[in-house]
C-alpha cells in the first residue's frame, strides 16, 4: 500500500466553523474512514482534527482542524491523504521517505532514571529530559530493560535473541515490520493493525 492507496479528503472549502476552522469536502473512498480524531498528510506539516458529519453515500465529510490556518498544507483544491488518528503522521514518514535511515542493532538494556510527576512514580532512559516538574529520584542500573516496536507494539529486549532496527530519532521497529512495511516502503500497517 502506497501513500495514494489512502482515502484521499478533498478539500472544497474552509469556513468559519463553531470552534476551529472546517474544511469541507469528499473523500475518493471510504475504507477504513471514521469519523473521529484524525489527521490529514502531509510531510512535515500535516493538520490534526476532527473528522464529522461523514455521509457514507456521498463520501462527504467536515473536518475541523484547529492549528489550520491560510498557510497550511490543507487549501481548498487539494487532496491530503486521511490517517486515522491512532497513527502520527512521523509514522507514515518513515516509511514512505526513501532516505530515512534505519540501523539494526542488539538491544542492550541501558541506565534507567526514576523521576516523582505529581504523586506517580515513573522512569525514562538516563539522558532523556524528565517531564516538567518531575523530581528526579534514584538510577537504576540496566532498568531500561526494553523498547517497543514503533508500529506493531512488540516487545523488543535483550531476552529475545533478535535484532531490532533503530532511527536516528530513537525509534524502534522489529525485524517483521522493517522487512514487511519499513523496507518496502508499504503502509499497508495502516489497515492490519
Amino acid at each position: 500500500m502506497k501513500l495514494q492507496d489512502l482515502p484521499q479528503f478533498s478539500i472544497k472549502k474552509v469556513a468559519a466553523g463553531a470552534a476551529y476552522p472546517a474544511l469541507i469536502g469528499h473523500f475518493s473512498g471510504l475504507d477504513g474512514v471514521r469519523e473521529g480524531r484524525s489527521w490529514l498528510y502531509s510531510p512535515g506539516q500535516s493538520l490534526f482534527g476532527e473528522l464529522h458529519d461523514l455521509d457514507l453515500s456521498s463520501g462527504s465529510a467536515i473536518f475541523s482542524a484547529p492549528y489550520w490556518d491560510a498557510q497550511s498544507a490543507g487549501q481548498p483544491g487539494m487532496s491530503l491523504p486521511w490517517l486515522d488518528g491512532y497513527w502520527d503522521p512521523y509514522q507514515i514518514e518513515m516509511i514512505v521517505d526513501p532516505n530515512h535511515v534505519w540501523r539494526w542493532v542488539e538491544f542492550v538494556p541501558s541506565d534507567a532514571q526514576h523521576f516523582l510527576l505529581q504523586g506517580h512514580r515513573g522512569w525514562t532512559k538516563v539522558g532523556q529530559k524528565l517531564p516538567e516538574n518531575a523530581v528526579p529520584l534514584e538510577v537504576v542500573p540496566s532498568g531500561w530493560d526494553h523498547e517497543h516496536c514503533d508500529l506493531c507494539r512488540a516487545h523488543i529486549d535483550a531476552d529475545s535473541g533478535r535484532g531490532a532496527y533503530v532511527d536516528g530519532d530513537d525509534r524502534w521497529m522489529c525485524e517483521t515490520c522493517y522487512h514487511r512495511y519499513a523496507e518496502r516502503h508499504d503502509l499497508s500497517f495502516l489497515v492490519t493493525a
